[in-house]
């Protein structure tokens, strides 16, 4: 399968990656609430579902289109499952860490957030390392411009994150702060389960800090 442009589709058949589904599409991967995901596919993630998905045989036969309308890591992880072959296969476990770090902002392993922290820097065209050209046009464009720019690089990122450093840097050193804090009590973290709240305490002098979750 291989990725193609979600504004150009048209009427080929295709399945849809974390995304809504067209006229078109044959199959939805999606974790979305509504989304018309096989119930017996469906997870958490839509990266954990594209893995369900290759692994009961449920891709269909003759559909070789995979999009989505919106770029972001879980988005990204689970079209990488569809279309990047054996070594994403290889790869499916540091793929759902990324897809988690992006949508939950928790992870496994420290290096699928800080890939999940540099692949926020590169949708930035403040940051990005990518070609300006990228985010040239309407978002249609600049989402398939992403996907294209990422998914070649996307599995080298996850084996090496120290290549893409000055991206995850300076966020994954916020990180770093935020968990010494909570591990020494300097900040706490108390969960209200009843109305399903967590609040965060910090010390009054802890400076602002824009983070990508």
């Amino acid at each position: 399968m291989r990725f193609h442009p979600y504004h150009l589709l048209g009427d080929t058949p295709n399945v849809i990656v974390d995304g809504s589904a067209t006229p078109s599409t044959v199959l939805t991967l999606s974790h979305w609430p509504g989304s018309p995901t096989p119930l017996d596919l469906q997870d958490d993630l839509s990266a954990q579902i594209a893995v369900r998905a290759i692994e009961q045989g449920a891709l269909p036969a003759g559909v070789a289109l995979v999009s989505n309308n919106h770029f972001d890591q879980d988005g990204l992880a689970g079209v990488a499952l569809l279309t990047l072959g054996d070594e994403a296969w290889r790869r499916r476990e540091q793929l759902v860490d990324l897809a988690r770090a992006g949508d939950f902002g928790t992870f496994a392993d420290r290096g699928a957030m800080r890939v999940a922290m540099a692949l926020a820097a590169f949708d930035d065209p403040d940051r990005s390392p990518l070609d300006p050209a990228v985010f040239a046009g309407g978002y249609e464009a600049q989402c398939a411009a992403l996907y294209e720019a990422t998914l070649p690089r996307v599995l080298a990122m996850l084996d090496d994150p120290a290549s893409v450093r000055p991206w995850w840097d300076d966020e994954d050193a916020h990180l770093e702060a935020s968990m010494q804090a909570l591990a020494s009590g300097t900040a706490t973290l108390d969960g209200v389960p009843e109305v399903d709240l967590a609040v965060v305490t910090v010390p009054e002098a802890t400076a602002d800090r824009l983070t990508s979750r």
